[in-house]
């Protein structure tokens, strides 16, 4: 019978050995070696890498996350940079780009689509948003947010294929939270039933969708509908809430309820607030 002469390379850790042999037979099968494997070294490899690539999602989803609500608070004219709303989204930004980030490392050791790291991250973001933006459904944030987290991680490995690693990483983020953004925005837009229109001038306005949470006019800095305190107005003038189908405004001064119907309008100083329903 011919014999096979063969090679077996066994690396474990740092160390190398080689085996040599030969088989005569096509089902012989000697032994060659034997070893234990802890898995300690190529573990600790993903680890540290998980732990790299978490700390840039961390970086990313927070300023990513405090950008998109800053960007909606100056199209509502709102104090910028409050306390308690700031918090819980750099909070929320920093657990998105954990989780994430894991994953995204995770899905390349395991040959998994690596886009579906920021499906998660997308999906996170939008949750995120629910929470910050005036009645923005779970439904609309969550879709939304998965939608765009997907065309943005597309567009994220085409940018750093074109530009590079480092200036694809930071084009790629600015592409995904555009992407977040404008889905979050058109699911918002299309399921909302009943939303106000507020004119700060002849050209130029704002809207909000009306839901399960009343929304606030007045002076505070957690009003939706921010007044000038200056102006004399206090920190609750009023509340506009969705009740049973009903748009209903409620005076705080004297607590009188008026119902509102579609194009109906309230002024207050320089500023109309017009209802509008699906």
């Amino acid at each position: 019978e011919l014999a096979t002469p063969f090679l077996v390379v066994v690396k474990n850790s740092d160390r190398i050995d080689e085996f040599h042999g030969t088989v005569t037979a096509p089902n012989d099968k000697p032994l060659v070696t034997t070893f234990r494997y802890s898995g300690v070294a190529a573990d600790n490899h993903v680890v540290d890498g998980s732990w790299i690539v978490s700390f840039w999602g961390l970086c990313v989803a927070m300023g990513m996350a405090l950008l998109l609500v800053i960007g909606q608070r100056k199209f509502l004219r709102q104090p910028l940079f409050p306390l308690k709303e700031l918090a819980l989204t750099a909070g929320g930004g920093a657990i998105a780009g954990l989780v994430s980030g894991w994953l995204a490392n995770y899905a390349f050791v395991l040959l998994l689509p690596r886009f579906l790291a920021w499906v998660v991250f997308g999906l996170l973001i939008g949750l995120v948003l629910t929470r910050v933006v005036p009645n923005l459904k779970p439904k609309v944030g969550l879709v939304g947010g998965s939608l765009g987290g997907l065309v943005g991680g597309i567009s994220f490995s085409f940018i750093t294929i074109i530009y590079g690693d480092d200036l694809g990483r930071a084009a790629g983020a600015v592409a995904v939270g555009f992407f977040i953004g404008v889905m979050v925005a058109l699911f918002e837009d299309y399921f909302k039933e009943a939303w106000i229109e507020i004119f700060w001038s002849p050209k130029e306005r704002s809207t909000i969708s009306l839901g399960e949470r009343d929304l606030v006019i007045g002076s505070s800095a957690d009003a939706d509908v921010y007044l000038r305190k200056d102006l004399g107005f206090p920190d609750v003038l009023g509340t506009i809430k969705l009740d049973r189908g009903r748009v209903v405004y409620v005076d705080h001064r004297n607590r009188k309820e008026t119902e509102l119907k579609n194009e109906s309008k309230i002024k207050m100083g320089e500023i109309e607030i017009m209802v509008r329903c699906a």
